[in-house]
């Protein structure tokens, strides 16, 4: 059923951003997760707001290439 499907999706999901490189990992955690802005991910890394934003999107990136892949 689709329930079951977008259950194994999710848990797909979780499964590859614990393989991302720890950089991406630790934004896409932050933002996804914990729900805190990118504003505050930049100051609680001590990086700059366009460099979370730059790392959320190469994440999301590497993200839909391995969903792509397992989805066929």
């Amino acid at each position: 059923s689709d329930q079951i499907k977008e259950n194994t999706n999710k848990e797909v999901l979780q499964f590859y951003v614990d393989t991302l490189p720890e950089k991406y990992k630790v934004v896409v955690v932050l933002f996804y997760y914990e729900n805190l802005k990118t504003i505050e991910i930049s100051k609680l890394l001590d990086i700059s707001e366009a460099a979370v934003r730059k790392r959320l999107e190469r994440a999301r990136e590497i993200l839909k290439k391995k969903m792509e892949a397992y989805n066929g």
